[in-house]
């Protein structure tokens, strides 16, 4: 999904849930790859040979940087850190390009500096919980919950979202979901999490087509493929 402005050619991408210094977030993503082990799928994540949060937060900004264009736009949907607020924006304002906040349920004191104006100009909160963004002939519904019945599923909205993380149940929960949403409008519904430790995402923002075809494969080969 790429836009030309000029002589500018930019990418508009997607992510969620980074969770920069937040520091059961090892833990936790450890636990949740595991379920998805136990359930058949092969997960390969270097962050669980990370031994501190520093090394996390520092594998968050070389891998969005590595990825992602100082003019691309990223849209991230919530929980960008949790821990002391002044440290998470420091790394916020390391990563490259124009970021819109969603706001998560773990964003508070952050937004908060935000409003007060304590970041760079490539930072913006949208307030609304719900963004309905239309872009390139798509319409896309994003928040930080993910929505079991939302606006423009039968008409070809895209649904992301992140706050589930890497759970095995949840994730398989919203796509039972989608599977009788399909089979009861007969027609395809899209939804994807965005959660930055999601096999398809690996830590990095995407655009809506690397993260369609990247969660198929994941799915399609149990996680012997992704982009």
């Amino acid at each position: 999904m790429n836009e030309m402005y000029g002589e500018i050619k930019m990418a508009i991408k997607f992510i969620s849930d980074l969770h920069f210094c937040h520091k059961n977030i090892l833990k936790f993503n450890k636990s949740g790859n595991d379920e998805w082990r136990i359930n058949g799928f092969r997960i390969n994540d270097p962050t669980e040979n990370f031994t501190d949060i520093k090394q996390y937060n520092e594998f968050l900004v070389e891998q969005w940087n590595l990825h992602t264009k100082d003019t691309d736009i990223v849209y991230i949907l919530g929980d960008v850190g949790l821990g002391n607020p002044n440290e998470v924006l420091s790394y916020l304002n390391q990563l490259h390009g124009f970021k819109y906040l969603v706001k998560g349920n773990h964003d508070y004191k952050l937004l908060n500096l935000i409003k007060e104006g304590m970041f760079s100009n490539k930072i913006s909160y949208l307030a609304d919980s719900i963004i309905k963004l239309d872009i390139e002939n798509k319409t896309f519904i994003l928040s930080h919950y993910p929505i079991m019945d939302f606006e423009g599923e039968n008409r070809g909205y895209i649904h992301l979202y992140g706050h589930i993380h890497n759970m095995y149940a949840l994730n398989r929960q919203m796509e039972d979901q989608k599977i009788f949403n399909e089979s009861f409008y007969e027609k395809a519904v899209y939804t994807y999490n965005v959660g930055c430790m999601l096999p398809w995402m690996n830590y990095y923002p995407k655009t809506f087509n690397e993260i369609q075809k990247g969660e198929f494969l994941f799915y399609n080969n149990k996680g012997e493929k992704t982009l």
